[in-house]
Formats: C-alpha cells, structure tokens, sequence
C-alpha cells in the first residue's frame, strides 16, 4: 500500500499541518507518522487522547492523568467533619419526630 504524505509548512518552516495516511491492523492498532510523533513531541509509552467532535477525531497528547494530578489543586473550604454532621441531622430529626 503506498503511503500518502503531504505536509503544508509556512514561511519560517514551522509546522503547519500534516496529512499522513496509515494503515490499521487486525488489532485496530496503526501507526502515528513521525511528522505528527514529532509535532506533538510523542514518545514511546505516552498516553493519546482521542477526541470525537463535530465529524471529527482529535489526536491529543495526554501531558498528566487525574491521579497525577491529584492534590494539584486546594479544596475551597476544609471538609467537614462528618461525625458533627451525622450528630446534628440526628438531632434535627429527633425534635421533628418529637414535634409530631
């Protein structure tokens, strides 16, 4: 199968945009040209995203998972303390019961 590849660079040699054609295996696997390898700076192991939208897929590079960021960010307010909370709703709702 010949390969198809077309590559659109501007005027400082950057690249623009890549087409590529690929082959898929019996596995569903294919490979990623190196052209769009090296534009998206992948590297053996590194996690791809796949993005549907509007008739499309996108091929993302994943940079960190969720785990790995966790903790990245602060909680707005500190939990609660869910002992206080079960003592109070046990409260609230043993003067509604005594209410009638």
């Amino acid at each position: 199968m010949p390969s198809v590849r077309e590559v659109t660079r501007s005027k400082d040699s950057s690249l623009e945009a890549a087409v590529a054609l690929a082959k898929l295996t019996s596995k569903g696997q294919a490979t990623i040209p190196k052209e769009i390898r090296d534009y998206l700076d992948l590297k053996p192991g590194d996690r791809i995203l796949f993005v549907q939208q509007d008739g499309e897929v996108i091929l993302r590079p994943v940079t960190r998972t969720l785990l790995e960021m966790r903790g990245t960010i602060q909680p707005r307010h500190t939990p609660e303390d869910f002992d206080k909370v079960r003592k109070a709703v046990k409260r609230k709702v043993g003067s509604r019961l005594a209410q009638g």
